[in-house]
């Protein structure tokens, strides 16, 4: 150890000799040489935005688009979790402000990430402790970008926040959905996976859940009413005799 110790010393000396050397010769010479880095890119809603699959060991998506977001995600069926809330871009970083979410704990606290182009729509995500130490790193495959979006967006299509007496968050984007609720007093829910629209009748299909056994399952909603941007819906059931869940939800803009 001390040899390499000593090498690396040497190495520094030498080094630093012949930085003096130049240094001085471009002095006597009257030249200078400014030396410019580029700034590391910034993050755009291009780069983070849209809707990304996790590979695995992990499963489920997250959905990122106008300042809002909703991720679910988990290491198998049985055990899958969800949370929701608004996000900024802080120049290299991205800041989420978690609002709902299954696990009460994580309400009110903030994680901030990055996110790195590997290869063609796979992304490195890292993620920061509060210090700013880097914490853990997962992959995502971006699945829809969001300057796709935009244009193609219907009526029942966005962010929504639940109202009473639910409360929580919802997005339908695309043909997928992530839907957070729950009362103001209980544990949150959440359910996602992919929707098809056939005469304004919504059936969904789930493909992730907190309650395992509804995973292969689907069911189906329509809005009833749209007032400004209030959505009254109800949700279906397969047996004529039930009446619908009637629910509403505020959409975010």
């Amino acid at each position: 150890m001390k040899r390499k110790i000593t090498a690396r010393v040497a190495l520094t000396l030498i080094v630093g000799f012949f930085v003096i050397i130049l240094s001085c010769n471009s002095g006597s010479k009257n030249q200078s040489k400014t030396v410019s880095v580029d700034p590391a890119p910034e993050i755009t809603i291009e780069t983070i935005g849209g809707i990304s699959e996790f590979p695995p060991p992990l499963q489920g998506y997250a959905i990122y688009l106008d300042n809002n977001f909703l991720i679910i995600s988990g290491d198998s069926e049985s055990n899958i979790s969800c949370f929701g809330g608004s996000y900024e871009i802080n120049g290299e970083t991205v800041v989420n402000t978690i609002r709902y979410a299954t696990d009460p704990n994580l309400i009110g606290n903030t994680e901030e990430w990055k996110a790195e182009l590997l290869e063609q729509d796979t992304f490195l995500i890292t993620l920061f402790d509060e210090e700013g130490n880097v914490n853990r790193t997962l992959k995502s495959i971006r699945k829809v970008y969001p300057s796709a979006l935009k244009s193609q967006m219907t009526d029942i299509e966005g962010f929504f926040t639940y109202l009473p007496p639910l409360q929580g968050q919802a997005a339908n984007i695309a043909g997928y959905y992530i839907y957070l609720f729950g009362q103001a007093d209980n544990t949150m829910s959440a359910n996602a996976g992919t929707y098809e629209n056939h005469n304004d009748t919504i059936t969904c299909k789930y493909l992730y859940s907190t309650t395992p056994e509804l995973v292969g399952g689907e069911f189906s909603w329509m809005n009833q009413t749209i007032v400004a941007d209030t959505f009254t819906y109800a949700i279906l059931s397969d047996l004529e005799e039930d009446v619908p869940v009637i629910g509403r939800s505020l959409k975010v803009k």
